[in-house]
């Protein structure tokens, strides 16, 4: 029994010589192969422990007005991550699907055809799972160029002493564009930035026009937001009643930055302007329905609810 257990040993230690070469050589290209791929995920995942770790805070302490668009801007920040692991699985596809053949075989040559049937599947999904982001990605920066445009201009109407809040949070999920404060009463403000294109023969290609139900653009009609600008505003007229203990109402205004938008009927609650044009309409409104006293609770109540940016 001892004679045989030592020729076992001893075949084994022959074995592992004999396979040596090949194992350190396996070993080294799978050193090579996922070394790169390991190092810069390393990179990404330290850098971001040390600049949100407890050691390294912001020397802003007061939390900030949410900005235009801020629901957008985080939404591109989450997008920019799953687009740079798409194209680390795109470009490090090979490396790790060979470094894991390699280790799991270390006797006999890896079949290449089979790792690159696998790299093709991985990566076509890949590859459509990118294409899909980068879509995201895109109609999220066209919405956020459009929300600081408006923004911009609404800006402007503080200097008329109105106050303008942005990216009102609703209590179960979704958000308001804008808010403004005037001493005509407040204002629930979408905008809705969409892409210019060739349009139908009978039809302006830089104009939109409202007939009180429908949007009619150089290439179709529909009623998108709309009804979501109504519903807003009789959502924010609820939340503002119930926090300040007074019926509250809210008119609504569809903007669309960078188009000519012709109303040829008005709509009740409602009205569809370019951004440039609603300081005048805002300003031009002349019935005072909100006193001193009421216009410092609603401030009060929007400031708490769109004060909560942390750097």
């Amino acid at each position: 029994m001892a004679g045989n257990a030592v020729a076992s040993q001893k075949t084994v230690y022959l074995r592992l010589i004999e396979y040596s070469p090949l194992i350190l050589m396996n070993a080294s290209l799978f050193a090579l192969l996922i070394v790169p791929f390991v190092l810069l995920i390393s990179v990404l995942y330290i850098w971001r422990w040390r600049h949100t770790s407890n050691n390294r805070r912001s020397p802003v302490n007061d939390k900030l007005l949410r900005a235009p668009g801020e629901w957008l801007m985080e939404q591109q920040s989450n997008l920019d991550e799953r687009i740079s692991l798409a194209i680390i699985i795109i470009f490090f596809g090979p490396s790790i699907i060979l470094a894991t053949a390699t280790i799991n075989n270390n006797s006999t040559p890896p079949n290449y055809t089979m790792l690159m049937i696998a790299y093709g599947v991985i990566c076509v999904f890949a590859l459509i799972w990118l294409w899909s982001l980068l879509g995201k990605f895109s109609n999220y920066r066209l919405g956020l160029m459009g929300e600081r445009a408006t923004g911009e201009e609404l800006n402007r109407l503080m200097l008329d002493g109105f106050h303008v809040y942005h990216d009102f949070k609703k209590d179960h999920g979704g958000n308001i564009d804008h808010v403004v404060v005037a001493p005509s009463g407040v204002y629930c403000v979408e905008t809705k930035c969409r892409r210019k294109s060739k349009g139908l023969p009978d039809r302006k290609e830089h104009e939109i026009v409202f007939d009180g139900e429908q949007l009619h653009y150089p290439h179709g009609s529909d009623s998108y937001g709309v009804n979501q600008t109504i519903k807003n505003s009789a959502q924010l007229a609820q939340w503002l009643s119930s926090a300040v203990g007074e019926k509250i109402h809210v008119k609504g205004i569809l903007t669309f930055p960078g188009w000519y938008v012709r109303e040829t009927k008005m709509a009740k609650n409602l009205r569809v302007l370019n951004p440039k044009l609603i300081r005048n309409y805002i300003a031009s409104q002349k019935e005072k329905v909100l006193d001193p006293k009421l216009t410092q609770q609603i401030v009060h109540q929007l400031e708490q609810r769109c004060r909560n940016v942390v750097m």
